[in-house]
């Protein structure tokens, strides 16, 4: 995963550095917090299993405005779920997105409707002692959303979406049983930016 993420920054400072003299066009920061629910669901030997999940999500932000006003952004980001029906049953997601902004209103000073696209790669902690090769799971996600940008002054800005993560998780062997798991998360995210 580590290759991936050197890969990922790299292009994501290569496409930044291509637009440096453009006149609209601002790096950014910012922090964000979702709130929601999802599933997870576990496929072995013909037998598939769902566990409904309450999720909360930490991210920090990394992001690129191109004079168009669409964005790139790496957020890395913290999940914590738990089955609903059992509160002591608790994990945790950890890693990173790449993800797309496509604003509908082109004006920079102006609340901004956008939809994005985008993926990401996850570890889920803790899991390697279940695992026949002791390594914690590791997936690829995709990510959905649709929200709002709006703009606090000329630095900063605060974002409203609803995001969906798909997380497909590698197929493993557990006691010398192929588990296959995969996790979709649907949220309320709130975050602010601050623009240089």
């Amino acid at each position: 995963m580590n290759n991936v993420f050197k890969t990922a920054v790299s292009c994501f400072l290569l496409s930044a550095s291509l637009n440096t003299l453009a006149d609209n066009d601002r790096l950014y920061l910012g922090l964000g917090v979702a709130f929601g629910s999802g599933s997870e669901e576990y496929e072995s030997n013909g037998y598939s299993m769902t566990t409904d999940l309450d999720q909360d999500q930490a991210d920090l932000k990394l992001g690129y405005v191109f004079p168009s006003q669409k964005r790139i952004e790496i957020s890395f980001n913290s999940v914590d779920v738990e089955a609903e029906d059992n509160s002591d049953s608790k994990a945790e997601y950890s890693g990173f997105d790449i993800d797309w902004h496509f604003p509908f209103q082109l004006e920079s000073n102006t609340v901004q409707p956008y939809l994005g696209v985008g993926f990401g790669f996850y570890d889920y902690e803790d899991t390697g002692e279940f695992i026949d090769d002791g390594d914690d799971l590791s997936g690829i996600a995709f990510n959905l959303m649709g929200g709002l940008l709006i703009p606090v002054n000329e630095n900063i800005e605060f974002d409203i979406a609803y995001k969906i993560k798909s997380i497909a998780w590698q197929s493993v062997m557990v006691e010398s049983v192929e588990v296959d798991t995969s996790t979709m998360l649907t949220s309320l995210a709130l975050g602010v930016r601050f623009k240089f």
